[in-house]
């Protein structure tokens, strides 16, 4: 399981010519079992949230157009679609990526608009 490290300068801050930094560990939701997320998506949490959430269908959704890309590769009656299945696949695996990274995301922008409000 991986951990993020997040490092927040706190600006106008100084304590003996040192600038005051902030260190927060924060747990990549992507890297979270299924039933972990699940757990916490239905915890008292604000995150993850709608944003966490509609990335991993995203994400998922990715991956069932590779798979159904991967089981058209070699089939009879395709065989006019083979470039195009593998270039399916491989653009697929750089937006599931993506969105993989949006279920991170999510939360953070999200603070910042919580930080706005207060």
């Amino acid at each position: 399981m991986r951990i993020k490290i997040v490092v927040y300068v706190v600006e106008n801050v100084i304590l003996k010519d040192k600038i005051l930094l902030v260190w927060r560990i924060e747990m990549m939701y992507k890297e979270y079992t299924i039933n972990d997320f699940m757990s916490k998506l239905a915890s008292d949490s604000s995150s993850p949230g709608g944003g966490s959430v509609a990335a991993l269908v995203g994400a998922a959704a990715c991956g069932l157009i590779s798979m159904v890309a991967s089981l058209t590769i070699g089939k009879k009656g395709y065989e006019e679609n083979q470039e195009l299945m593998h270039k399916i696949i491989d653009d697929l695996a750089i937006k599931r990526e993506e969105f993989l990274n949006a279920i991170d995301e999510d939360p953070l922008s999200y603070e910042k608009v919580i930080e706005c409000y207060s």
